[in-house]
């Protein structure tokens, strides 16, 4: 069974920034809010209802405005958090490989693997500098 690793700031690496922004906080929030079954749940309802008292009211062009214009600023909105709760999920993913890269360079001490080793050197912080589509494979 695997070990559940802290998710507490003061556990974490020495150059990681512990301090958070009020945005970081309101998207964590949010991120929990809108991957919770409640919210698919509330929408669904919410949904539902839009459709029935439009069913039985008619749907006026105005009624037809309020969900464009919902429907817009929600998907801009959710966009918004899912892209940052990317970046930083990728950010964290690339500071792990760096430092599995620099542990694994203190371990290559022999000089057959000299070519190796300084290929890893140079690997390490790639992703700030390179265009992911131009990378061969």
């Amino acid at each position: 069974m695997a070990k559940v690793v802290s998710q507490h700031p003061e556990d974490f690496p020495s150059h990681v920034d512990r301090r958070r922004g009020l945005f970081s906080g309101v998207v964590d929030a949010a991120m929990r809010v809108i991957t919770s079954w409640a919210f698919f749940v509330l929408y669904l309802l919410l949904a539902g209802g839009w459709l029935v008292v439009g069913l039985a009211y008619g749907f006026g062009p105005a009624w037809i405005d309020v969900v464009v214009v919902v429907s817009a600023f929600l998907a801009v909105t959710l966009m918004v958090i899912l892209e940052n709760t990317s970046r930083h999920s990728h950010l964290a993913v690339q500071m792990k490989l760096n430092a599995l890269a620099l542990a694994l360079l203190s371990l290559m001490d022999q000089e057959d693997q000299r070519e190796a080793r300084e290929e890893l050197r140079k690997a390490i912080g790639v992703e700030r500098h390179v265009d992911p589509r131009g990378l061969r494979e």
